[in-house]
């Protein structure tokens, strides 16, 4: 994406080291200073119970935001990704995580969550 990062090495509050990426010093700076972490967030708990067997996710998307994200940046009407965007409008998360349920084994499970359309559901 045509998008200028920020990237810092710096300290949050509590003065542990953080790695940030972020769109603007404005949005690093609020990453750093910011008074709940993703780790206690609904969207990691609500992943790691549709990835199911103990797995935490190691990724999440919320596809909402990173609309918001695109639409803020003037990205929507970019040829190059608007082709995409129906089909992301139809998403609301995704999360993936991974286990180690036997020797020598590695599984990965991702899950989608699909935005359920208008009149499904009922009755």
């Amino acid at each position: 994406l045509p998008l200028a990062l920020d990237i810092a090495d710096g300290r949050d509050a509590a003065g542990h080291t953080k790695f940030v990426i972020g769109l603007g010093e404005g949005s690093v700076t609020a990453a750093l200073t910011a008074t709940s972490t993703l780790a206690g967030g609904p969207a990691l708990s609500a992943g790691a119970e549709a990835l199911g067997e103990g797995i935490r996710p190691s990724m999440t998307i919320e596809f909402p935001t990173l609309l918001g994200l695109l639409e803020a940046a003037g990205l929507t009407e970019d040829p190059t990704i608007a082709p995409f965007l129906g089909d992301v409008r139809a998403l609301t998360t995704l999360a993936g995580g991974g286990s180690h349920p036997a020797s020598g084994i590695e599984r990965l499970r991702i899950t989608v969550g699909l935005r359920q359309q208008a009149g499904e559901g009922a009755g």
